[in-house]
């Protein structure tokens, strides 16, 4: 019997599509002045890094995880890795291949430090908690940034103008409170006029002023303490920004670039290199209420930045009125944003840079979890929300930063705080464009069972590939504080792509002889083609994704049920894969009212089969699920080599308690992440039109009327799928 998937492949390039997006990457990077083989990495999908999440925890208890920095898998729901305690980690950031994470410090002890974790080299999933490293009068709660280069870091300290700073010997061999300050920190008395704004000048440059500075210095100079190898210090000072309001965020795009955002709610432009403002300040609405203490205001700033790199988020806090400001990057102009009134404070705020939910607008509502549409001008539509329980302790004084949200690298969940006895954040996976909220694992960060989490800062590879510095020109003079409305607002999920110039100057013209132009004629050649499968090895990772409905338990034309001729069919798919240790795998997963994986991947053959025969029948159909599922068990899991994705479902079209257009639409989320989609219709009665179009395309649909035809439509289907030849072969 021919099946739609016996017909002769469609031709593809050879050149992937993961591979195609390394290749722009590199491009982009040296466009910009990053070196590719500096950045040790670039997630992609199927990349390890997409499937984890670092967070710090605040809490003194010197268990593993608390008071340290740790790693969680969203694909399992475990801990990676629980750090070792050094009081206190705050906010995060890391090379782009995560292996280097430095956290800045709560602590208001006196003598402050950067915690310091490295991956263990040859070991993509594996990390050491190196120690403390000191140097420099770091801020507590303050901003720190590793740039794109994966060598310039960036970070808050304090200025103590006409004193001494406090001490931070690395190497005087002291205890870490009550050192004698270092000759060349002792140094650091450089007068100032007193004044109220921001810095001017580098720090060998007369002028300065302001009580606080970002300092820049190299992550390759860094340099461990013979005597003690968990103690490190930073290298020379490579420059500054003096400035007077406490520098709680700073974020580092490329290009030289990076943005600092105040306490006082300035948002100023430094040129990384010169260390000096590039821009004119913008100064948005303030946060409230004020405290007495900015150190520890600090911890309530959240800042977060657009796909494009043009527009900056940041939370008013318990503010008056609009919760929001949002900054132009380009046109260096400001204005506030609503949500809904019922939000009474405003903390963590993330936007998605991913291209799955791209552009959409997370905020942690102290007792919520709201995701909305950001239009850059307003207004915000909220799509959905989930109640939360914020850390009590992030409150008391506020450390932090507090009430912290994320999302995961691929966009396909948020990660937020949320505490209870049991937990310290929640992660949620996101459907439906935002309209749907599922809650997945809950993390313990601290591993004292008595002790409730206090999470600060939450780090993904989120947007790790789109650093390209924005090439937007600057528009025609616009009001500041009355911007007028737009007429076509940028959809939230628009993603700016980089176009590359060919700048060569054209050479000179040279005399040549002129031909008469002959007639076309046809060319042939001939081709001998001896196609076999495979001319190089790609490894493929299916889901089996399979309709449990009560319908399954209609019997066939042969007197058996539907769901013993889908379980047969599933088997002979099975038996066709290269199962072996490093090679094909597949995970099994049932839908009706819900879904419910039943094997993870694997290459274990009679793991496969057990769990096929653990398929069992009950009320509802909900493949809209079961998709949604299976992207995340093929997105989110790890993988160890580059592999080709792929999901069979097998439905009779026949979806309850959701849309038909929710169906096609969950299954264009798996085509939009590179999964490639085989749709096998079974029974009777099935819904033709709804199966064509989640396959989005002829010959990924197979129609099996009579459910006793499964068995060869699958024993095609594995050819077709293990054999792609999307990757195989070239375009005839």
């Amino acid at each position: 019997m021919a099946t739609p998937f016996d017909r002769p492949p469609h031709r593809w390039a050879l050149l992937r599509r993961r591979e195609v997006v390394a290749l722009v990457a590199a491009i982009v990077m040296m466009t910009i002045g990053l070196s590719p083989w500096r950045a040790s990495h670039l997630p992609a999908q199927g990349d390890p890094l997409a499937d984890l999440v670092f967070i710090a925890d605040d809490n003194a208890v010197f268990e593993d995880g608390c008071d340290a920095v740790s790693v969680f898998s969203l694909g399992t729901g475990d801990a990676v890795y629980r750090g070792r305690t050094y009081i206190s980690p705050g906010r995060l950031t890391a090379t782009t291949g995560f292996d280097t994470i430095i956290a800045s410090n709560t602590s208001f002890l006196p003598d402050r430090f950067l915690y310091l974790m490295h991956g263990q080299p040859g070991h993509p999933l594996s990390w050491t908690t190196e120690g403390q490293i000191f140097g420099a009068p770091f801020t507590s709660v303050g901003g720190i940034a590793l740039a794109p280069d994966n060598d310039t870091l960036l970070v808050a300290t304090n200025v103590v103008v006409g004193g001494t700073p406090a001490p931070h010997d690395a190497f005087a061999g002291a205890e870490s409170m009550g050192r004698a300050a270092p000759s060349s920190l002792a140094a650091d008395t450089t007068e100032g006029d007193g004044s109220t704004g921001r810095g001017q000048a580098a720090a060998s440059e007369p002028g300065q002023v302001g009580r606080y500075a970002v300092r820049r210095y190299s992550l390759s100079e860094l340099r461990q303490d013979p005597m003690d190898p968990h103690r490190w210090t930073v290298g020379p000072e490579h420059g500054r920004f003096r400035l007077d309001d406490l520098p709680a965020e700073i974020i580092a795009v490329g290009g030289n670039r990076a943005h600092i955002v105040t306490t006082e709610q300035r948002v100023i432009t430094l040129d990384t290199t010169t260390m000096t403002s590039v821009e004119d300040d913008i100064v948005m609405a303030p946060m409230g209420p004020a405290i007495a203490n900015p150190d520890r205001y600090a911890g309530a700033v959240h800042a977060t930045i657009s796909p494009d790199l043009r527009y900056l988020v940041t939370n008013r806090w318990e503010a008056q009125g609009p919760k929001l400001n949002v900054a132009d990057l380009v046109n260096r102009e400001t204005w506030t944003l609503e949500v809904a009134p019922d939000i009474q404070r405003v903390g963590g705020v993330a936007l998605n840079r991913a291209d799955l939910n791209g552009g959409l607008l997370a905020i942690h509502g102290g007792e919520l979890l709201a995701l909305y549409t950001f239009t850059p001008r307003g207004p915000l539509v909220e799509l959905g929300r989930v109640p939360v329980s914020p850390s009590p302790y992030g409150l008391i004084g506020i450390n932090g930063p507090v009430h912290s949200v994320a999302w995961s690298a691929t966009g396909s969940h948020v990660i937020v705080e949320d505490v209870s006895s049991t937990r310290g954040v929640q992660v949620l996976q996101v459907t439906n464009g935002g309209r749907s909220l599922a809650r997945g694992p809950a993390w313990k960060l601290c591993s004292a069972s008595d002790k409730y989490d206090w999470p600060n800062d939450i780090l993904t590879a989120n947007g790790l590939i789109t650093h390209v510095t924005p090439t937007a020109t600057r528009e025609a003079s616009a009001t500041p504080t009355e911007p007028p409305p737009p007429t076509e607002p940028p959809p939230p999920t628009s993603t700016p792509t980089a176009t590359l110039t060919a700048t060569t100057s054209p050479p000179t013209a040279t005399a040549t002889a002129t031909r008469t132009p002959r007639p076309p004629r046809d060319l042939f050649i001939p081709l001998a083609v001896r196609e076999r499968c495979p001319p190089f090895t790609i490894y493929v990772d299916v889901a089996l994704v399979v309709d449990a409905s009560t319908s399954m338990t209609e019997l066939t034309s042969q007197g058996r049920t539907k769901l013993e001729a889908v379980q047969e069919a599933l088997i002979t798919f099975v038996d066709g894969m290269r199962l072996e240790p490093g090679g094909d795998r597949a995970s099994v997963i049932a839908f009706n009212t819900g879904t419910k994986r039943l094997q993870p991947l694997t290459w274990e053959r009679q793991d496969l089969v057990d769990a096929i025969h653990r398929i069992e029948a009950q009320p509802g159909s909900r493949v809209d699920m079961g998709i949604h599922r299976a992207i995340f068990e093929l997105v989110e899991t790890p993988s160890q080599r580059d592999r080709y994705l792929a999901m069979v479902v097998l439905s009779d079209g026949r979806a309850h308690g959701v849309s038909d257009e929710e169906v096609i639409a969950a299954a264009e989320d798996a085509r939009d992440l590179g999964i490639v989609m085989f749709v096998v219709g079974v029974g009777p009665n099935m819904d033709e039109a709804v199966l064509r179009a989640m396959a989005g395309s002829a010959d990924r649909y197979a129609p099996a009327p009579d459910p006793e035809s499964l068995n060869t439509i699958y024993e095609a289907l594995s050819g077709r799928v293990i054999c792609p030849p999307e990757v195989y072969w070239p375009r005839k």
